[in-house]
């Protein structure tokens, strides 16, 4: 739930990569763990997979990947951190 609200109200500049905060988890965090980002998405045909954060920068400066859809696909990976990092320590 904390993810959920802090990753929501996050600074994520719309088409702006550069000083993105957003960017930077999925730069150091989730491509480096899970080698791929998939995005979310029923209106524009469904899942994106992304596996270099090139491509993701491309489609969001281009407004092609919205503000919205990364933010649900970086917390829904980052939920996904958490919950192996917990059941390891359990």
């Amino acid at each position: 739930y904390a993810v959920n609200k802090k990753i929501s109200k996050a600074h994520c500049p719309e088409r702006t990569v550069a000083g993105n905060p957003c960017f930077e988890y999925v730069k150091y965090l989730v491509l480096p763990r899970f080698n791929e980002f998939v995005v979310e998405n029923e209106k524009n045909g469904g899942n994106k997979t992304f596996t270099s954060f090139e491509d993701i920068a491309a489609d969001y400066e281009s407004g092609e990947l919205s503000r919205e859809d990364l933010k649900k696909a970086l917390i829904k990976a980052l939920n996904i951190m958490l919950q192996v990092s917990t059941s390891l320590c359990e």
